[in-house]
């Protein structure tokens, strides 16, 4: 039974390989085919830049536990392109990296993608389009447990989020048009502990525009989200509308905001309703920054832990030229509908960057964050600090020399470690 045991984990594992594959190269191929097949269309602009960076790090904490810190030397190797594609009837935009890495004590090598994918076809002019996107990506699993955005390998996974949707956009005078069409939406992890599903949304907006100022919108939606079987994640429907309006001020200030309400009914005839919101504020100096002021309210789900409610509200001040200081407040509050936790995030972060000439860069950075996890009331401050130095050799080639530092202390012993890393990279445009 062991043996047969292994070999179906085994076999889910090469699957899950291939379905990863699948979506990549079926992306890239829309790249390609678009690149080949339309490159003699005389009015089509095309982009092809590839790039690659070579990177050697020491990472003191691969595992990032508190006890039995285990070293090593990591050799990454990341090439990648973007395309930029655009003719009367279509514009496409990709950016394709590929994350490889060596463990030299390990002796272990793993791989990663990321990709950024958005086309729109316009199939009927000013009338039928297509939209579709493909972000792959790697996403932090659980965020009750330690991860940081260097380490690829513990608690994150590559994800891939597909979308596809036909819609009609219709003018029905100079200051009103109406949008319509259907969303289908895939989401995929490579690790199997994470909730794979799919969603299909119905949609209509009403766009009203007051003066070149003032933009408003209703919309309306209708969504049934379809997780795999999962205790945690049960099959909804939503229900949603919302009305948007999008001002600008003066030549400084924007703002932009949605307000509305959600109903959501589950499988199991539970139901959750919730006000839905989205503000942004923004206020630009004359050509030194910007303050920002956001704030959200969504219905989403995560990886492993279910639907959730989520909260956000952020400042933020980016002053500064050629010295740029970049520094945010951000709160974050995250309720799990199906397992009744709860998590409450508060938080800073400061950025200064540097250029004395324009092949010369310094960038320093830290980050602090506190989180409450309830109904547990177990708490956790996580401390990231960050510094580089790099210089460009050329117009196509450059070179940097980092260092990274992430300390976390809380009540559970998983909590609590600390990791640094040194790490030398090169980098050429072709």
């Amino acid at each position: 039974m062991k043996r047969q045991s292994k070999s179906i984990c085994r076999i889910e594992h090469y699957f899950r390989i291939v379905r990863s594959s699948r979506f990549i190269l079926l992306s890239l191929s829309v790249c390609f085919s678009v690149l080949f097949s339309h490159s003699q269309v005389e009015s089509a602009e095309v982009s092809f830049k590839p790039s690659i960076v070579l990177r050697e790090e020491y990472d003191d904490n691969i595992f990032l536990t508190d006890d039995d810190r285990e070293s090593d030397y990591i050799t990454r190797i990341l090439p990648s392109f973007r395309i930029d594609y655009k003719t009367p009837f279509w514009d496409l935009n990709s950016d394709y990296t590929l994350n490889w890495w060596y463990y030299a004590n390990l002796r272990e090598g793993k791989s990663s993608h990321n990709l950024n994918l958005k086309s729109q076809l316009r199939i009927i002019r000013n009338f039928l389009y297509l939209d579709m996107s493909d972000i792959y990506s790697s996403v932090v699993l659980n965020p009750r447990r330690p991860s940081t955005d260097i380490n690829l390998d513990v608690n994150r996974s590559d994800s891939n989020n597909a979308l596809i949707s036909p819609y009609v956009k219709y003018q029905i005078n100079p200051v009103i048009s109406l949008s319509t069409g259907y969303r289908y939406t895939n989401i995929w992890y490579r690790r199997g502990d994470a909730v794979n599903r799919q969603m299909h949304t119905g949609y209509a907006t009403v766009e009203y525009l007051y003066s070149r100022q003032l933009k408003t919108s209703l919309s309306a939606e209708y969504t049934d989200d379809r997780p795999e079987s999962n205790p945690l994640d049960k099959p909804n429907n939503q229900t949603a509308v919302s009305v948007r309006a999008i001002y600008a001020l003066n030549q400084r200030t924007d703002i932009d905001g949605s307000l509305g309400y959600r109903w959501i009914h589950f499988s199991d005839g539970r139901k959750k309703n919730m006000p839905v919101y989205n503000a942004l504020i923004t206020y630009r100096f004359h050509e030194t920054g910007r303050v920002e002021l956001t704030a959200s309210s969504v219905f989403t789900p995560s990886p492993e832990l279910g639907t959730l409610e989520s909260r956000t509200g952020q400042f933020t001040i980016v002053y500064g030229k050629p010295f740029v200081i970049n520094s945010s407040i951000f709160y974050r509050r995250d309720k799990y509908i199906e397992s009744d936790q709860q998590d409450d995030t508060v938080g800073l972060t400061l950025g200064l960057e540097h250029k004395p000439n324009p092949r010369l860069t310094y960038k320093v950075s830290g980050r602090y964050e506190h989180v409450k996890f309830l109904p547990e009331k177990i708490k956790r401050d996580t401390y990231g600090a960050s510094g580089e130095v790099s210089y460009m050799l050329t117009n196509r080639a450059s070179i940097s020399l980092s260092y990274n530092h992430t300390r976390a202390n809380g009540h559970l012993e998983l909590d609590d470690y600390r990791d640094n890393i040194i790490a030398v990279r090169a980098n050429i445009t072709y």
